[in-house]
């Protein structure tokens, strides 16, 4: 019941902008990790369920590493660093 308080509900809001605005980046097949956090995520607001949300926030760190770590590469790659 914790993660489903109105202050933590709205900065889990925040952090699934944050993963929608990350999911609008063209990498190919990039969208998806960042789409089913907000899928997990959801859930577990909706449900109200704090396990579900911590689910969601842990995989949602986790698309958010991966896909600062794809763009770095493809960065890299375009750049020549």
């Amino acid at each position: 019941r914790f993660l489903t308080s109105p202050l933590l509900t709205r900065v889990i809001g925040a952090f699934a902008l944050l993963l929608a605005l990350v999911s609008l980046i063209p990498i190919p097949l990039g969208h998806l990790p960042p789409a089913f956090s907000l899928v997990v995520l959801g859930l577990g607001v909706m449900e109200r369920d704090g396990l579900m949300a911590v689910v969601g926030i842990v995989s949602g760190t986790l698309s958010l590493g991966l896909i600062a770590g794809i763009s770095g590469g493809i960065f890299a790659l375009v750049t020549g660093s």
